[in-house]
């Protein structure tokens, strides 16, 4: 498996562009079963079917407003199974048994194969796979987060300023970690801002207490908010009793 596609109920898909589309949820898994039941189901594949389809449905799709003008939304990302749970690539070779199939999309095989996000190029994807694997989430909902490497990186900078581990973290702490992530879901949710795998962090080398920068990223309930505070001083006393005994017993 992989943080694309880490559970059998659900996988992600911010890298295909669905998500900068200006639409509901409601309306992007319509446009998704649409794309499914459009595409040509050819045995065996059939490149020019690809084609024309891609060049109909980029036509169709350019009528959708988006956040950003600059991403494209690849019209190949659809629904992998009848049920409407998991979302990828449609001309995938695992799909049609062709090794470059996906050179009918607009970026190529080679390049589609080879992207890895930010969060996948993470020394942490293996702990942060195995946690969302645990979780009972739909396509959207995890895209939403799979597809933000910028705020894991911050839940991350929080704990680690108090000496705590990623593993240690999604293990002690797993539960304000879900509610941090289920309140970033919903705030995008509010303002149909989506994710798409692209955001740069401009200010991520300016030095910037880390609750704050993670409080600037995800609109957090002020319960929440005061929940890391604790763990935060908590975290601070802790750190200053190591260091006085580590200091008391070199004198």
């Amino acid at each position: 498996m992989s943080l694309c596609q880490p559970s059998n109920h659900f996988s992600c898909g911010a890298c295909c562009g669905v998500f900068n589309l200006k639409l509901s949820q409601e309306e992007i898994h319509k446009l998704l079963r649409l794309r499914s039941n459009t595409l040509p189901k050819t045995s065996p594949f059939s490149r020019l079917s690809a084609l024309q389809y891609r060049d109909r449905q980029e036509k169709e799709e350019e009528k959708i407003p988006r956040h950003n003008e600059e991403i494209y939304v690849c019209p190949f990302l659809g629904f992998l199974d009848d049920r409407e749970k998991k979302i990828g690539c449609l001309i995938h070779p695992y799909r049609t048994g062709v090794e470059d199939s996906q050179n009918c999309s607009f970026y190529g095989a080679s390049i589609c194969q080879a992207y890895a996000c930010p969060n996948m190029d993470s020394p942490h994807s293996q702990l942060w796979e195995n946690f969302f694997q645990e979780q009972n989430w739909d396509y959207f909902t995890y895209s939403q987060i799979a597809g933000d490497p910028i705020s894991l990186r911050y839940i991350e900078d929080f704990f680690l300023q108090i000496r705590i581990g990623v593993a240690q973290m999604l293990q002690e702490h797993r539960e304000i970690v879900l509610q941090i992530l289920k309140e970033k879901v919903t705030s995008n949710n509010k303002s149909l801002l989506k994710q798409t795998s692209f955001d740069s962090d401009m200010q991520a080398h300016q030095k910037k207490d880390t609750l704050a920068k993670l409080v600037g990223r995800v609109q957090l309930d002020k319960t929440t908010v005061e929940k890391l505070q604790r763990i935060h001083r908590e975290g601070f006393f802790r750190l200053n009793n190591i260091q006085a005994k580590s200091e008391n017993r070199a004198t």
